[in-house]
């Protein structure tokens, strides 16, 4: 199956943007690109504050936010689904205060 191209850049985009959301101070984001035959596996790791289990365990869900009205909780719900129908995997390993440093992914 191939990808549609506008639609994995759009999980992106929406991965890079959560990650910037988490760090107001700063940080860094990295991104890490591998073959899995025949899958392309791509993480995104930040350095921000990490988050609850809880939030964690909600995070694809539509219309779920921790960012109060400077967000809509669908930018995960819909990258969740377009991986789905990818046929693919999408998950998050974070803890509070715990950001993923620079290179670690």
């Amino acid at each position: 199956m191939q990808g549609n191209a506008a639609e994995l850049r759009e999980v992106l985009t929406n991965m890079i943007l959560n990650a910037v959301d988490a760090m107001p101070r700063g940080g860094r984001i990295s991104l890490k690109t591998w073959v899995e035959d025949p899958h392309v596996c791509v993480a995104v790791a930040d350095t921000g504050a990490g988050m609850t289990d809880t939030v964690r365990r909600r995070i694809f869900d539509p219309f779920f936010t921790t960012k109060g009205t400077k967000g809509t909780g669908l930018g995960l719900s819909v990258a969740y689904g377009i991986i789905q129908r990818h046929g693919g995997e999408i998950r998050v390993e974070s803890a509070p205060d715990r950001g993923v440093p620079a290179g670690r992914i």
